[in-house]
C-alpha cells in the first residue's frame, strides 16, 4: 500500500516513518510512505501558502494553488489515480472499519493534512474523494491524522501480506 501525504511539515512525518512497526513495513518494501512538501509549490519567492478564505470568512487556510499545483505533480507520476482524502475535523469518522476497507482495496492514498483553518474549498470541490477526521477535536494539523491513517490503514495491509 502506498501513502503520500501532502503537507506543509514534511520532517514531522519522518521519525514516525522511520521507526517500529510502520518504520520495519517500509523496509521490508510492505508499505510506501512519500511526504510532498507543499511549499515547493508555492510561486512567490516566500513559499506563501496560507491566505484568507476565498469567499471570505475568519482565519486562514491553505491556500488552492500550491496546493492544487502539488496534488497535479502527483497525480502525473501515477498510473492511477490515488484516493485523495483530505483530513478535517469536521469529516466522516476514521475508524478500524475504513481502515480495512482502505488497505483490501490497495488503491494509493494521497492525504492532505490540513492547517490552520483548513484547505481551500475549490480544492476540496477539485480533487478529494473523502473527507475524513480521526476524533471529536481540533488539532494543530493534519500530520497526527496522517500518522493514524498511516498507522492503522498501513498496519492492515502489511498484515495482510
Amino acid at each position: 500500500m502506498t501513502f503520500t501525504v501532502l503537507t506543509l511539515f514534511p520532517e514531522l512525518l519522518a521519525p514516525f516513518v522511520a521507526t517500529s512497526i510502520i518504520g520495519r513495513a517500509v523496509d521490508r518494501g510492505l508499505i510506501d510512505i512519500e511526504t510532498v512538501d507543499i511549499r515547493d509549490y508555492a510561486d512567490d519567492p516566500h513559499n506563501t501558502c496560507d491566505d484568507s478564505p476565498y469567499g471570505g470568512g475568519a482565519g486562514m487556510v491553505l491556500k488552492a494553488e500550491p496546493v492544487s499545483h502539488a496534488i497535479e505533480s502527483v497525480l502525473r507520476r501515477r498510473s492511477s489515480r490515488p484516493r485523495t482524502v483530505y483530513l478535517t475535523a469536521g469529516g466522516a469518522p476514521f475508524d478500524r472499519h475504513l481502515a480495512r476497507r482502505w488497505a483490501a482495496e490497495g488503491r494509493e492514498l494521497l492525504l492532505i493534512a490540513g492547517r490552520y483553518e483548513g484547505v481551500d474549498q475549490r480544492v476540496v470541490d477539485m480533487f478529494v474523494d473523502d473527507e475524513v477526521s480521526i476524533g471529536d477535536y481540533v488539532l494543530i494539523g493534519g500530520e497526527v491524522a496522517a500518522m493514524a491513517v498511516h498507522g492503522c490503514s498501513g498496519c492492515d495491509a502489511a498484515c495482510d501480506r
